[in-house]
């Protein structure tokens, strides 16, 4: 299988998402440019949403595109929503929490609250490398350019869950359950987010970050259940 060359930014930002792969000896990293997959569309996991009062919701944007802030809190199931297949992982996007922005392999402009910056996180693979660079704060590590295979086309990163702990409305910290086509169980992520100039940003060099140090979940209990059918 023929190797190519990775920027660094490119590199480090599809990891968020695909070294999970590595922590299950797959042998390869995902890095591929997000446009590369064909989309393939599939029904959101049906969701319920916390319940809010009018005090409870901030109507109110402070976004690059207008989404409201909306609800602060993290729902117990995942929004309804309208998956791809990108980069071998499933990508959600939403009216609600974004991306508000698609455009020449661009995805930005995420709801200012927990939802939004999760689904910040499972964006990053689909943008295209030479525009990762305006996702990302902090110096990516010295040793995050390289080598990567492409993945094997039949293997898919399903998303099954999250979690978001949000110590203030411009910091997240986001942990991605995956279920990996023909393994068992899952494997799950951290990583870190900040808001940033109207959108959330990676910090990448931020010590809180597990992009490495993938782990296999056994059971989702702990997790906010989401996913495709």
């Amino acid at each position: 299988m023929a190797k190519k060359k990775r920027s660094g930014i490119a590199w480090i930002v599809a990891v968020v998402a695909a070294v999970v792969l590595a922590a299950v000896a797959l042998g390869w990293v995902l890095g591929s440019r997000g446009g590369e997959d064909p989309p393939v569309a599939t029904q959101g996991t049906s969701g319920s949403h916390a319940s809010s009062s009018p005090s409870e919701v901030a109507e109110e944007t402070d976004g690059i595109c207008g989404l409201p802030v909306g609800d602060g809190r993290v729902p117990d199931v995942g929004p309804e929503v309208t998956w791809e297949l990108k980069a071998g992982v499933t990508i959600p996007t939403s009216k609600e929490y974004g991306p508000g922005i698609v455009k020449d392999g661009d995805r930005a402009c995420f709801a200012h609250n927990p939802m939004g910056a999760v689904f910040f996180t499972l964006n990053l693979p689909a943008i295209d490398p030479d525009k990762q660079a305006a996702h990302v704060k902090g110096a990516i590590p010295a040793d995050s350019g390289g080598e990567s295979n492409s993945p094997p086309a039949s293997t898919v990163l399903t998303v099954r869950g999250f979690k978001v702990e949000s110590p203030s409305p411009d910091r997240a910290v986001v942990t991605i359950a995956y279920e990996v086509s023909g393994q068992p169980g899952y494997q799950s992520g951290t990583s870190v987010h900040e808001w940033s100039n109207g959108d959330w940003k990676w910090l990448a060099d931020d010590p809180a970050n597990t992009t490495s140090q993938f782990e296999p979940v056994t059971s989702l209990a702990g997790y906010s259940a989401w996913g495709p059918r």
